[in-house]
């Protein structure tokens, strides 16, 4: 009996269940490909954005972009500097006397006084605001504002922080805005006490700190290290807080990023999300199970760019890059590259990686010179016939592209087909060997790039056993 396993398109990875039961639109395992217009292709690789090194010797941990009508500022937060680069020259532009200890840094763009300014928390020393050509401390004792914290958000045109080391549960804020008051001003007004700043407990245990702020447009969320809470109001008289979550999994403050007023963030157990309302594990955050598997999201970046979102986490020593498309709620991992720490400007996301170059994802067909190594492989089925013999007969493709390299699976047995010069038309790939189950790999060949057009059809020969 002829039968045909057809592929009409391909969507991404998913582990949420067992391969055999997988729609064949899915892989259960695949890295560097690209599937947003329902082919299949290598993903596009990264080529350095400013060719100079960051200078320096300090460990890198943070990579910014302050952007500024006078043209953008790529910053690079070393353990014992700042360093800048306007048109692709880099400049010491802070230096950290003595070195930070923790390296954590928090960074929100304001204005004072009609000057803008990219805010810079540490948790150790005062903060800082740079307004592109020097660097000043931020506010004073006097105002009560020169405070050591390490996270920052604006909400209702207040500047909210926390991160005190010496009061891990506090949250600060600021006098609102006007008059003679701006945000470096967190001291209490008793002429006006709807606009004074000040300071509010969340939680009482010092064992689960505040570690994360993020503002949405009717609240301010706020991660601890064990829960989750969310304040409300617009002024000290309806300030309003309350408990999200008692029980939940460490976030990191860089690991959040905003689409459509939602929140969503990366924990070891997947893609989160808050709406609002309450926070959740995403309903597709078990389609990437086993990548998760192991994995460490303590020092986990996130980005969003037009309508997806990048998140990186640790598999040992090794960066994955988890590729989450929001339309299509589909999952591609990346790897075969470093990512210490990445942003997005115009669509674009920027990162850098310990050779301390500062690139540009999804541009090129290599890793700045390197080849990818990319695969997709289809979920290894029995087609729900457990007892019948399948075949290889053929495999019919269409596409463009130098090579690539096709392997089947069956009878435990594998066989390797490099398949050239694809044109556009419809390949016939003749294939031999036989089992109970079936399964194929699509891989490129020795960095190759290449695309499926419009799915695959294989044809097999099904029997069932003689007797």
């Amino acid at each position: 009996m002829l039968y045909q396993y057809k592929i009409d398109r391909f969507l991404g990875i998913d582990q949420s269940c067992d391969e055999n039961i997988l729609h064949p639109s899915f892989s259960p395992d695949a890295v560097n490909m690209n599937t947003d217009d329902g082919n299949l292709s290598v993903a596009k690789g990264f080529v350095r954005h400013i060719i100079a090194q960051v200078p320096g010797e300090g460990d890198i941990h943070r990579l910014v972009i302050f952007k500024r009508k006078e043209g953008d500022i790529f910053l690079v937060f070393c353990s014992d500097a700042i360093y800048a680069s306007t048109n692709g020259l880099w400049v010491k532009a802070y230096e950290f006397t003595p070195a930070l200890e923790d390296y954590e840094f928090d960074t929100v763009e304001v204005s004072i006084n009609n000057t803008d300014y990219l805010l810079i928390a540490n948790g150790e020393t005062q903060m800082l605001k740079y307004d592109g050509d020097s660097f000043y401390s931020f506010g004073s004792a006097e105002n009560q504002s020169d405070i050591p914290v390490r996270y920052l958000a604006l909400y209702k045109n207040r500047l909210f922080s926390a991160g005190n080391k010496d009061y891990p549960n506090r949250l600060y804020y600021s006098k609102l805005p006007g008059g003679n008051r701006s945000i470096e001003d967190w001291g209490y007004d008793e002429a006006s006490p709807n606009v004074e700043g000040g300071h509010i407990e969340v939680g009482d245990f010092d064992s689960d700190p505040i570690i994360a702020l993020t503002a949405l447009s009717s609240q301010l969320l706020i991660f601890k290290k064990h829960s989750i809470y969310r304040l409300y109001g617009d002024k000290p008289s309806n300030f309003v807080l309350e408990q999200v979550e008692a029980d939940s999994e460490y976030v990191s403050h860089t690991s959040i990023v905003h689409y459509s007023d939602v929140a969503y963030y990366f924990t070891n157990s997947g893609l989160n999300v808050f709406d609002g309302v309450n926070a959740r594990l995403s309903s597709d955050a078990m389609k990437i199970k086993n990548i998760m598997n192991g994995a460490n999201t303590r020092n986990t970046r996130g980005v969003r760019a037009k309508n997806k979102l990048y998140f990186t986490i640790k598999k040992g020593s090794n960066t994955e890059l988890i590729e989450y498309d929001l339309n299509r709620r589909t999952y591609m991992r990346r790897n075969g590259f470093e990512v210490i720490d990445m942003v997005q400007k115009d669509n674009i996301v920027f990162f850098i990686n310990s050779s301390r170059h500062i690139c540009r994802l999804d541009y090129g067909n290599t890793y700045a010179g390197e080849p990818i190594v990319a695969y997709w492989r289809t979920p290894i089925t029995d087609l729900g016939e457990k007892s019948t013999i399948k075949q290889f007969d053929e495999l019919y493709l269409r596409g463009s592209g130098t090579s690539l390299s096709l392997t089947t699976y069956t009878g435990g047995f594998e066989r390797e087909h490099i398949i050239t010069n694809l044109n556009d038309e419809v390949a016939e790939v003749p294939l031999i060997d036989e089992g109970r189950t079936i399964g194929l790999k699509i891989a490129n060949s020795e960095g190759s790039s290449f695309q499926i057009k419009g799915g695959m059809e294989l044809h097999l020969k099904v029997r069932g056993r003689c007797k």
